[in-house]
């Protein structure tokens, strides 16, 4: 408990946010004094001292809210491969340090109540201290943590402040999650003041990288013009500090035209021998070198964690410039053309020992069968045990090879993430594929595809810890039926994390975001992201807002 400790010494505005970082409010048991000159806040309060970031790992149970300095919240108390250590007490007098030297703080002393501690705050600071506290209270669902996806041209075009301002203020959330490497794209930004309609530097990385790590790789990030010009990664880990909002590295890794038609090499090839271009190929040497130095790079700079989009392989079908299709394949023509039986992708297949230069033989007679005439009608979802018995069921182990490749490789990620202090979640596309274009997925759930791309979620979390599921559903019925697939794909011991849309096509209402909300709370996710600020209109941000005062 607080006895009597005294604030005296001027300091700049915000400290007076340690003082919260260090007191847990209980609930609604706390009390504003205002004299006409000076504004007090009375809390009851427990203090509970933990190390300063990033020591500090640990997770509050849905019964307290975690504290802002929380950078990692974990899914259950079990101990495992990728956690932090669990926290430890400070020094009582280091307490003293962080609250010391607080602008706009008369004093902080003792009420009347023996638990009870007055915060006394000049008036002309009261419209600030208030919106922090509004900010703190609301910035987190109990128990998880959340933040807005964006890109870095958001940051530099709107302004850093402006834009934070923005997600923490109006849209009441605790983080941002920002585009450290990303692909191409042409997108539409209806509240950027400096361009509607934008063309992304497609393959590049918005931060400054250290060319150390990459010696002897083979491949190299390219560098942005707009980071060219301002880290906008390193402001944004500074300015998310100052504000105590948590920062993660969004880092598309192997979708990267860019990379791909420099280094064809690299890239995935099809049964004929043609490159794709678009993707890397997860089992080749040079670009798992790239992927582990790009995620240690990424992770030294501050990062909470690394979150991977494109860490797996691709289907034929990704969005690329112009793509046609004028022939009918069907499902199964389009899966088999987008294979990859690049020479590492067979290598790694007879390893298991399966006749990988046989099974590449059969998709190519296949595939001429479908290019000369119509195939017969098929399902339009693919069904894996079907699949897995093409040619004499060698393309079973050949998938079962893509799952070990796709996962070791996830592995290795997240080990290089640990190493620089940060965490990691694996990004598996599966809801995007079924509902990015209507917001109704059909069918199974989501990750009950996931093996097309080589992800099998359970190994996956195993390896790295955490996956981060794509919740673009209306319905909240069909988000919780695709969460409750990947609780039971993952298991207890490893971590769930979401990523919704906030706008059209999957939601209309507040009541339709809490639903949501509240079942990702009920399966046990640690985050919630929600995609993107860029991309939906401001008013977007009220509807999170009231959507978690509605939780």
């Amino acid at each position: 408990m607080v006895r009597g400790e005294q604030v005296r010494e001027p300091g700049p505005v915000e400290a007076v946010v340690p003082v919260l970082v260090h007191l847990m409010l209980l609930g609604p048991r706390c009390k504003l004094i205002d004299d006409g000159d000076a504004l007090a806040l009375a809390i009851y309060v427990v203090v509970r001292t933990f190390e300063p970031w990033p020591a500090a790992a640990s997770r509050w149970r849905d019964d307290r809210r975690p504290l802002p300095h929380q950078r990692r919240l974990w899914s259950c108390t079990e101990p495992r491969k990728h956690n932090r250590p669990a926290p430890g007490p400070e020094p009582f007098q280091q307490l003293q340090v962080h609250v010391d030297g607080l602008s706009g703080v008369g004093h902080l002393e003792r009420g009347a109540d023996p638990d009870e501690v007055v915060l006394h705050v000049n008036h002309d600071q009261r419209g600030a201290v208030l919106a922090q506290l509004e900010h703190d209270q609301q910035a987190n669902i109990p128990g998880i943590e959340t933040s807005a996806f964006a890109f870095a041209g958001d940051l530099v075009d709107e302004g850093m402040a402006t834009v934070l301002d923005n997600i923490a203020g109006r849209g009441g959330l605790g983080g941002v999650t920002m585009a450290a490497a990303y692909h191409h794209g042409r997108d539409i930004f209806p509240h950027n003041p400096t361009r509607k309609v934008q063309f992304l530097e497609g393959g590049a990385v918005f931060f400054r990288p250290d060319p150390d790590r990459y010696k002897g790789v083979g491949l190299e990030p390219v560098v942005s013009k707009l980071t060219q010009r301002s880290d906008v990664l390193a402001d944004l880990c500074r300015e998310g500090d100052a504000r105590r909002l948590r920062v993660r590295a969004w880092t598309v890794y192997l979708h990267n035209y860019t990379l791909g038609e420099a280094h064809p090499e690299c890239a995935c090839r099809n049964a004929f021998g043609d490159r794709h271009l678009t993707d890397l190929c997860p089992s080749n040497p040079r670009v798992r070198a790239y992927v582990t130095a790009l995620t240690s790079d990424i992770a030294s700079r501050g990062v909470a964690s690394v979150v991977a989009e494109s860490l797996h392989f691709h289907g034929l079908e990704h969005g690329f410039h112009h793509e046609r299709y004028f022939i009918e394949l069907g499902a199964f023509g389009r899966y088999l053309l987008g294979l990859c039986f690049c020479d590492h992708c067979l290598a790694a297949a007879e390893r298991r020992g399966v006749q990988a230069k046989t099974l590449r033989e059969e998709a190519r007679r296949e595939l001429e069968r479908r290019f000369a005439s119509a195939p017969p009608p098929d399902e339009a979802e693919l069904a894996e045990p079907d699949v897995a018995a093409f040619a004499g069921g060698e393309l079973g182990g050949y998938l079962q090879a893509r799952a070990d490749t796709v996962a070791s490789l996830a592995g290795e990620a997240a080990d290089a993430a640990a190493n620089e202090g940060a965490t990691f979640a694996f990004i598996d596309l599966s809801g995007a594929v079924k509902g990015y274009a209507t917001g109704r997925p059909t069918g199974d759930a989501a990750p009950t595809i996931a093996w097309q791309f080589g992800i099998d979620v359970g190994a996956v979390a195993a390896a790295c810890g955490q996956v981060e599921a794509i919740g673009y559903a209306a319905d909240p019925e069909r988000l919780s039926l695709d969460l409750a697939a990947y609780g039971s794909s993952m298991g207890s011991s490893n971590r769930l994390s979401v990523i919704l849309r906030p706008m059209a096509p999957d939601c209309d209402s507040a009541a339709n975001l809490a639903a949501k909300l509240a079942i990702a709370r009920d399966a046990g996710a640690v985050e919630v992201g929600f995609y993107h600020y860029g991309f939906m209109r401001l008013e977007s941000l009220d509807l999170i807002r009231s959507a978690l005062e509605l939780r």
